[in-house]
């Protein structure tokens, strides 16, 4: 049976189960990552930085599969951004970015006896729990499936308060104005994001959202074999300066943490020590002799250097990619 808000809300009427109604109206939920100085604030989905760079919350984990760089490619799309102004901000878990999707692929392990009640992936009730659990984990493949609705939306609103912005500055129609390469255009008058977020963020939001009437996709057509990626991911260059944050980066007070290596562990130390000669690796670091099976832990307080984390290990940096186009 599908159940709608519409229906639950009359029979939790009918039945005196006005409070189990009450539970399940809509919420509003504070913003985690609210805008800083310099910032102009989208909403929990999107700020703009003074130097026009468009960080897009990412509340899932990336582990390889690209999940940052494709909600942030949607966000790019739906928004007109120049993608080498786009950063990703990984997101802790917060009721803003619940994943009703996988919430309703595990139905029966939140709510067994009424399991099919919550089976819909765009349905409320899942979603509901999932806010109300801050449930954001990562599984299943459902980040498009729960999360690139609610970016285009966002992005959307974040396009339409740059395009009235810039009417107002030009006394013409919002309507009239282009969004595309991180410029609002019309005719011979052009700005930029950074030159428009701070008076477009003090609008108040188009609603409904005016999404393109496309969704957000490109052509393999478009995309020859060896030809420069449009988008390239956001966490590869991360990866290679060893600036990325991983889990296993993550140090709490009183951690008792080591490293592991394989048996080249000469090697694997010569290496090392190079690197963080370089700055390229965090020190200190202890390696696990699995032919002595003997683990030596890093002494406690010693803090990596170049890893990002806040000392709580709360949040992490945004993650750029790609050469950043010179400003004008």
């Amino acid at each position: 049976m599908q159940l709608d808000r519409r229906r639950l809300l009359a029979g939790a009427a009918v039945g005196g189960g006005l409070l189990v109604a009450w539970q399940l109206l809509p919420r509003r939920y504070p913003d985690p990552l609210p805008a800083t100085e310099g910032e102009s604030g989208f909403g929990p989905w999107l700020r703009i930085a003074g130097d026009g760079t468009v960080m897009v919350a990412v509340p899932q984990l990336e582990m390889g599969q690209g999940v940052g760089t494709v909600l942030a490619q949607v966000a790019a799309m739906e928004l007109g951004a120049d993608w080498r102004h786009v950063a990703l901000q990984p997101a802790p878990p917060a009721e803003v970015w619940p994943n009703g999707a996988l919430a309703a692929q595990w139905a029966e392990l939140w709510m067994p006896a009424f399991a099919g009640l919550a089976a819909d992936a765009d349905g409320w009730l899942p979603r509901r729990w999932a806010e109300r659990h801050r449930f954001t984990a990562t599984a299943d493949g459902t980040a498009l499936a729960a999360y690139e609705q609610p970016v285009r939306e966002a992005a959307a609103t974040a396009r339409g308060l740059l395009a009235m912005a810039a009417a107002k500055r030009w006394d013409v129609a919002m309507e009239e104005c282009q969004v595309t390469a991180g410029e609002v255009r019309h005719g011979k008058h052009r700005a930029r994001f950074a030159e428009l977020a701070e008076s477009a963020a003090a609008l108040r939001p188009p609603n409904p959202p005016p999404l393109l009437p496309a969704l957000p996709a490109e052509s393999p057509a478009a995309q020859p074999p060896g030809a420069p990626l449009r988008y390239p991911r956001l966490d590869l260059p991360g990866k290679v300066t060893g600036n990325a944050v991983f889990a296993a980066d993550v140090r709490l007070p009183d951690m008792v943490h080591a490293g592991e290596a394989d048996d080249q562990l000469d090697g694997a130390r010569s290496s090392a020590d190079g690197h963080m000669r370089e700055g390229l690796m965090a020190e200190p670091f202890d390696v696990v002799d699995r032919r002595s099976e003997r683990v030596r832990p890093v002494p406690r307080g010693h803090e990596p250097k170049r890893l990002g984390a806040d000392p709580d290990g709360e949040l992490l940096p945004p993650l750029c990619g790609g050469e950043r186009a010179p400003r004008e």
